[in-house]
């Protein structure tokens, strides 16, 4: 893999440089599955604070439905040695 970057060589080693990509391609990647989670295109309120209120609720129904999916695929399924009720 090619990377340029215009840090000066002092300033970065070459394994920093790879590590800081890394992290910006999974940030980049999080925003996009968030985008297609919530469907945050675009907002829908021109006004500020209401913009905000969207944004703020759409990222905490994000947080419950990763921590749902979580915790439903952390659960082994029945017949796998849990008992059914």
């Amino acid at each position: 893999m090619i990377v340029v970057t215009s840090l000066d060589a002092s300033v970065c080693d070459t394994d920093e440089v790879f590590a800081l990509y890394r992290t910006r391609c999974h940030i980049g990647l999080a925003f996009k599955r968030l985008k297609s989670l919530i469907h945050i295109e675009r907002l829908p309120a021109k006004d500020p604070n209401l913009a905000r209120a969207w944004l703020y609720s759409h990222l905490i129904f994000a947080l419950l439905i990763n921590t749902l999916s979580s915790n439903t695929l952390d659960s082994p399924p029945c017949g796998t040695g849990c008992q059914a009720t």
